[in-house]
C-alpha cells in the first residue's frame, strides 16, 4: 500500500478497512520522506497504545536515515533522559497557566482585526500567528521572524518529492537563525525560555543538542496548535448542532478540545519507531531493525476506544491517543483547554454568522488544514 495524497484526504475510511482487514499493514512512505521506504502502519488503538507503551521499540534512527537533528522525538534513553531533564519544566501547567492572560490578549487582538462580513483565511488570520506570536514571546524571538517560520517549517516536514531539495537549505537556515539567537542570549540573558535552556544545558547539551532541542520546542510550539485550530473550526462548522451545544455550554470546551483532538488528530501519526528485536503484533511478523508507523488518527477513531467513533460529540470524554515521547510537545496542545475555556474567543471563532469561511484543504505536517 502507498501512502499518497488520496490517503490522506480519505483517511479515516481507509483506516477503517485497515483495522478491520489489514490491521498491521506494509506501506511505502512518499518520495522524499526521511526514513524508510518501507514501513509497517499500525491501525487499531490497543495495538497502537501495547506499541507506544510496552512493545520492545526504539525511536534512535539508524545511521542511513538520519538527516542531521537528534531531537527528544528521536533518540532513546540515556540521551533522551538527558535531553528531557533540560526541558522537563519549561511547561508545567503552573507556567501555562500564568501564560493565560497573554495569550487571551493575542487572540482577542487577532479577533478584534478580523474584517466582519468578509471572507477570510482562518488559517493564515488566526490559526497561524495566534501560536507562533505565543511561542516566539516565549523563546524571545522578535515577533517580525515568524513568518521566516512558516516559510521554512513545511520545507523540512512536507514529504512530496520537491522537499527532497528544499529540506536541507530550509534546515540550513533555522540552524542558522537558531545559532544567532543563541549567541544574543548568551551575550544578553533574559527571562525567557531560550536562556533558560541555554543555562540548563550547560555542561549538559552539545551545541547541536542545544540548537535542535531549540528548534523542535519552536516548531512543535505552534505546528500542531496551528493544526489544532483548523481542524477543529471546520469540525464545529460540518457539525452545527455541536457548535450549537458547545455555544449553549462554554463550561464544556475542556472536554471539546479534547474530543477535536481525538476526531481529526493535528498529528496524524507517532514518530517513526524501530523494531529492537523481532516481534509479532496482531499475529504479524515484524523483524529486528524495521520501522514501524502507529497511526494516532486510525486509533482515535476505533470503535475499541469509543463508541460511533466516527462521529463528533463536543460532550464525549474518551482520551485520544498521543504517543509518550510527545510529553513536552503535546503540552501546548494539552493545556490548550485551559487557556480558552470559558474565553470569548472561543465563541468568536466558531461564529459563523460572522466570519462565513468557505474552506479548503492543504497538507501540513502529515495532518490536514483546513
Amino acid at each position: 500500500m502507498n501512502i499518497d495524497p488520496v490517503f490522506g484526504a480519505d483517511r479515516y475510511a481507509r483506516y477503517a478497512n485497515l483495522r478491520a482487514d489489514a490491521p498491521v499493514e506494509r506501506i511505502k512512505t512518499p518520495p522524499g520522506t526521511p526514513g524508510p521506504a518501507e514501513l509497517w502502519l499500525v491501525s487499531r488503538h490497543d495495538d497502537v497504545v501495547a506499541a507506544l507503551h510496552d512493545a520492545p521499540l526504539h525511536l534512535e534512527q539508524p545511521p542511513q536515515y538520519q538527516f542531521g537533528i537528534r531531537t527528544l522525538l528521536n533518540t532513546d534513553p540515556p540521551d533522551h533522559t538527558r535531553l528531557r531533564r533540560v526541558v522537563s519544566g519549561l511547561f508545567t501547567r503552573k507556567r501555562i497557566q500564568s501564560l493565560r492572560i497573554a495569550v487571551q490578549a493575542i487572540a482577542d487582538d487577532l479577533i478584534d482585526h478580523l474584517p466582519a462580513g468578509e471572507t477570510i483565511d482562518f488559517i493564515e488570520r488566526f490559526a497561524v500567528p495566534l501560536p507562533i506570536t505565543v511561542i516566539c514571546q516565549m523563546l524571545g524571538i522578535p515577533a517580525d521572524d515568524w513568518r521566516l517560520f512558516r516559510e521554512w517549517t513545511p520545507k523540512i516536514f512536507n514529504t512530496d518529492e520537491e522537499s527532497v531539495t528544499t529540506r536541507p537549505a530550509a534546515v540550513a537556515q533555522l540552524i542558522q537563525y537558531m545559532g544567532g539567537l543563541v549567541r544574543t542570549k548568551r551575550d544578553h540573558p533574559a527571562d525567557d525560555v531560550t536562556t533558560t535552556v541555554i543555562q540548563n544545558g550547560k555542561d549538559v547539551l552539545s551545541e547541536q543538542e542545544l540548537l535542535s532541542t531549540l528548534m523542535l520546542l519552536l516548531i512543535a510550539g505552534h505546528e500542531t496548535t496551528v493544526n489544532l485550530l483548523g481542524n477543529g473550526l471546520l469540525a464545529l462548522i460540518q457539525h452545527p448542532d455541536q457548535l450549537e451545544l458547545l455555544r449553549s455550554d462554554p463550561a464544556r470546551t475542556p472536554d471539546a478540545v479534547e474530543e477535536l483532538l481525538r476526531y481529526d488528530s493535528p498529528v496524524s501519526h507517532a514518530t517513526i519507531r524501530y523494531a529492537s528485536e523481532d516481534l509479532t503484533i496482531a499475529g504479524v511478523r515484524i523483524a529486528a531493525g524495521e520501522g514501524l508507523l502507529l497511526a494516532l488518527g486510525s486509533a482515535n477513531h476505533d470503535p475499541a476506544l469509543v463508541s460511533e467513533a466516527d462521529d463528533l460529540n463536543v460532550h464525549e470524554t474518551a482520551t485520544s491517543t498521543w504517543p509518550s515521547d510527545r510529553a513536552c510537545t503535546t503540552a501546548w496542545a494539552r493545556h490548550w483547554p485551559d487557556w480558552k475555556a470559558n474565553s470569548r474567543s472561543t465563541r468568536y471563532c466558531a461564529d459563523p454568522p460572522r466570519f462565513p469561511l468557505p474552506w479548503n484543504q492543504k497538507s501540513c505536517n502529515g495532518g490536514s488544514v483546513h
